[in-house]
C-alpha cells in the first residue's frame, strides 16, 4: 500500500521545523507525481540550495522560470544561485531585467545591491537599497544593507541614520544594534560605543565579537580593568584566540603584572607561534625584568617573523653589546616612545625623580635675562611636552617636533605650543628655513651617537647668538658609547670640539644628577651654547 502523499504545504512545514533532509525526499516524492509544479521545482530548488547542492539547485530553478517566467520570486532565487557559482555579471544583469519586469518587487532592488555591494560599486548599491526602501518601508534587510554600504562609502552620517531607521522598525535587531556600535568605533567615540554594545550584550552575553569589542572600547577610554573583564569573557566563549590573549597581554603589561602577561603573550604564542607582537612585547616584559637571555629569544623570533624591523634589529644590538652603533633609528625611537607615551610624565617625575627640564631651565634663567615672550622657540624631540611647559615663558613662538605621535597627542592637550610637528628632528632641521633664538633638546641627544650632524644642523637654524641648550649623559673614554638601557653616553671633551667647530661658545656647563634608575642615579652634562657670528 502507498504512503500518503503530502501536500507541498505540509512538505514546507517540515523544512520551517528544520527537517532539512526529511523535506527534500518528501518534495521529491511529490515531483515524482508533479513533475511540471512550478512552484514545487522552485521550493525544491531552495532545498537543494540549503543543502549545498548548488548545480543542481540552478537546474531545477531554471526549470521552474521556464514553466512560470512572469513569477518573479523564481528568478530571485535563480540569480541568488548564479551569484554562489560566481556569476556575478550575469546575476546582475537577471536582476536589472527583473526590476524593469517588476518594478514594485522590492527584493530584487535589494539583491541586486548586495551584487553592487560587492564590486565596490557602493553608489550603485546605496541606490538599489533606497529604491527596495521606497518601495516597501518596514524593509529590515534592506535598511540595514543600506548602512553597511554607506559606511563602506565612509557616509557614517547617512549610514547612522539607516541603522537609526532600522532600530526604529525592530529595537532588539541585533546587527542593527552591532554595526550602530562599529560606527561609534569608527568614529573614535567609544562611550557610544560601549552602550551600544552593552545593550546587545544584555540579550546576547555569549556573543564573543560583542564581548571583544565592549574591551577594545574601555581599552581606547583607558578603563583597563573593564577591558580585561570583557576579554576574559571573550576568552570563555573562545578560549583559542590568539587575539584575545594577546591583548590580555598587553593589558597586564601595562598593569605591571608581569607574570600574568608573560602567561597570555606565551599562549597566544601556543596558537599562533609567529606572532610578531606577541614575540616583541615578551622581549620588552623580558628586558624590565632584567632577564636578558629571554628578552633575546622573543625579539630574534620577532625579527624572524618580520625581519624588515628596524626597531627589534637596534634592540638586539643594544642587548648584545653591539660596539658600532651610532645612533638609535627613527623607527626605534618612535615604537620606544609611542609605547611609553601614556605613562610617561607619571614615570618620569615619581618613578625616576626626572629634573632635566626643570635644570635646563635654571641654567638658561642663571644664564640669560628673566624670561619675556619674544623668542622664537624650538622644542626638538619634545615628547609630551615636559620642556615645553617650562620654556613657554621665553616664547613668542614655541615649536615642538617628536617621532611619535602618541607623545604629541599628550603635548597638545597641554595647550603650551603654537605648533607641533611629527618628523625626525634631524630631518626636520636640515629641512628648515627658519631661525630660532633657541633650540632646546631635553633628553634626545642620548638616542644619537655621533653628533656632527645634529650640531651643523642646530647651527644652521640658530639666529647669530641663538642659544642652544641640551642634556647627555656622563661618558668616561670614547667620544660616545651605547649602554645596556640602548641610550648614548658623551664625554665633555667631545662635545667641546663640537662646538668649537660648528662655531658655539660654551656659555655654561654643569654635571648633576638627572634621574634615578634601578636605584642608581644617573649624571649628566647640561650644556648651554651660544652661536656665534658668521
Amino acid at each position: 500500500m502507498n504512503k500518503t502523499l503530502l501536500t507541498l504545504g505540509e512538505i514546507q512545514a517540515i523544512h520551517q521545523a528544520g527537517r532539512l533532509d526529511e523535506a527534500k525526499h518528501a518534495c521529491e516524492a511529490y515531483l515524482a507525481s508533479h513533475p511540471k509544479d512550478a512552484y514545487a521545482l522552485h521550493f525544491y530548488g531552495i532545498l537543494q540550495a540549503e543543502a549545498g547542492n548548488d548545480g543542481q539547485a540552478r537546474q531545477v530553478l531554471e526549470e521552474a522560470v521556464a514553466l512560470q517566467p512572469d513569477e518573479p520570486s523564481f528568478k530571485l532565487h535563480l540569480a541568488n544561485i548564479c551569484k554562489a557559482f560566481g556569476d556575478d555579471v550575469e546575476a546582475i544583469q537577471m536582476l536589472t531585467a527583473l526590476c524593469d519586469q517588476h518594478p514594485d518587487f522590492a527584493p530584487a532592488y535589494n539583491n541586486l545591491g548586495t551584487l553592487y555591494d560587492a564590486a565596490k560599486d557602493y553608489s550603485k548599491a546605496i541606490n538599489a537599497y533606497k529604491i527596495a526602501i521606497n518601495l516597501q518601508s518596514n524593509y529590515l534587510d534592506a535598511y540595514y544593507n543600506l548602512g553597511l554600504a554607506l559606511n563602506k562609502a565612509n557616509q557614517m552620517e547617512g549610514a547612522m541614520h539607516a541603522y537609526e531607521a532600522l532600530l526604529a522598525l525592530a529595537p532588539k535587531h541585533a546587527g542593527g544594534r552591532f554595526q550602530t556600535g562599529l560606527l561609534w568605533m569608527k568614529q573614535r567615540k567609544f562611550q557610544e560605543a560601549m552602550t551600544a554594545f552593552a545593550q546587545l550584550e544584555a540579550d546576547y552575553p555569549f556573543h564573543f565579537e560583542t564581548q571583544a569589542n565592549l574591551a577594545a572600547c574601555a581599552l581606547q577610554l583607558g578603563q583597563l580593568t573593564q577591558a580585561k573583564a570583557h576579554y576574559l569573557k571573550a576568552l570563555d566563549i573562545k578560549p583559542e584566540d590568539a587575539e584575545t590573549h594577546y591583548n590580555l597581554g598587553v593589558i597586564n603589561m601595562h598593569q605591571g603584572f608581569f607574570k600574568e602577561a608573560i602567561r597570555f603573550y606565551q599562549r597566544a604564542l601556543a596558537i599562533h607561534p609567529d606572532l610578531f607582537e606577541a614575540h616583541n612585547n615578551l622581549g620588552i616584559v623580558y628586558m624590565s625584568l632584567r632577564d636578558t637571555q629571554s628578552a633575546l629569544i622573543h625579539f630574534r623570533a620577532a625579527l624572524r617573523a618580520q625581519p624588515d624591523q628596524v626597531a627589534v634589529r637596534h634592540t638586539i644590538q643594544v642587548l648584545t653589546g653591539e660596539k658600532n652603533v651610532t645612533s638609535s633609528p627613527p623607527e626605534y625611537i618612535c615604537s620606544l616612545f609611542d609605547a611609553y607615551a601614556a605613562n610617561y610624565d607619571a614615570h618620569l617625575v615619581k618613578s625616576l625623580n626626572y629634573q632635566v627640564p626643570a635644570r635646563l631651565y635654571q641654567l638658561l634663567v642663571e644664564t640669560v635675562a628673566d624670561p619675556v615672550p619674544v623668542w622664537e622657540v624650538l622644542d626638538m624631540g619634545c615628547g609630551t611636552g615636559l620642556c615645553g611647559e617650562r620654556f613657554r615663558p621665553y616664547a613668542r613662538q614655541l615649536t615642538g617636533v617628536d617621532l611619535s605621535e602618541k607623545m604629541l597627542a599628550i603635548a597638545a592637550q597641554k595647550n603650551c605650543y603654537d605648533v607641533l610637528i611629527k618628523a625626525e628632528v634631524l630631518a626636520y632641521l636640515q629641512a628648515q628655513a627658519s631661525h630660532y633664538d633657541l633650540v632646546v633638546a631635553g633628553d634626545v641627544l642620548v638616542y644619537f651617537g655621533a653628533l656632527e650632524a645634529l650640531f651643523a644642523a642646530v647651527s644652521a637654524v640658530l639666529k647669530p647668538h641663538g642659544w642652544f641648550l641640551f642634556n647627555v649623559e656622563c661618558g668616561k673614554d670614547k667620544p660616545f658609547a651605547i649602554t645596556e638601557t640602548g641610550r648614548f653616553t658623551h664625554t665633555l671633551a667631545y662635545l667641546e670640539r663640537l662646538a668649537a667647530t660648528h662655531r658655539f661658545s660654551f656659555e655654561r656647563h654643569a654635571v648633576e644628577i638627572l634621574r634615578t634608575q634601578d636605584q642608581a642615579a644617573t649624571s649628566g652634562h647640561l650644556c648651554l651654547l651660544r652661536a656665534k657670528m658668521s
